[in-house]
């Protein structure tokens, strides 16, 4: 439903939507691996597993990532059915940006921007006959996730914030015509 949603707010420069043909009933077992992975992570630090269990789970994590967005882009069409995507990120390297993202918590604020650049590395790797950029910058993720997480403390706005920022993420993904497709 997510992936549906997202794919459905994004309509192309000449005015064409994009629909999404994926049901989850195609990828259930990435589902499932990806639930017993938190579940074994969770047992795992219960038990006191060895902190190399955690690496373990951040690689096999990546590496089923990658096989969604492989799958969400593979199943994202056009009205006209001219639209034709793939997803071209290797999961060492998402495993790298994850490694970066979970580091810059450290800085309280900098996580924003290595945030704005893995969303953009995700954009690149987006293969076809479109090309994605991110626009956002690391300053307007920063402000608006305090913002999020202040009024998230209200409680009664929780489903107006989390469709407030999902929006404002979304408009933040710019459709441009690939190079390959033009020619």
């Amino acid at each position: 439903m997510l992936y549906r949603f997202l794919v459905e707010q994004t309509a192309l420069p000449d005015g064409r939507r994009l629909k999404f043909t994926g049901q989850p009933g195609d990828i259930w077992y990435l589902f499932i691996a990806i639930a017993a992975l938190s579940w074994f992570h969770e047992a795992a630090n219960h038990l006191g597993v060895h902190r190399s269990a955690g690496l373990l789970g951040l690689l096999i994590g990546a590496y089923l990532t990658v096989l969604m967005y492989r799958w969400a882009c593979a199943n994202v069409k056009s009205e006209d059915g001219r639209v034709d995507l793939s997803f071209g990120g290797e999961p060492l390297a998402y495993l790298g940006w994850t490694l970066l993202l979970i580091l810059s918590f450290v800085t309280i604020i900098g996580w924003a921007w290595v945030g704005k650049f893995v969303m953009q590395w995700i954009c690149r790797n987006v293969q076809g006959t479109l090309k994605f950029d991110f626009t956002a910058t690391g300053w307007q993720i920063l402000w608006r996730v305090l913002v999020f997480g202040l009024l998230t403390v209200l409680i009664v706005p929780i489903p107006w914030t989390i469709r407030w920022f999902t929006r404002w993420m979304v408009s933040q993904v710019s459709v441009v015509p690939s190079p390959a497709a033009t020619t």
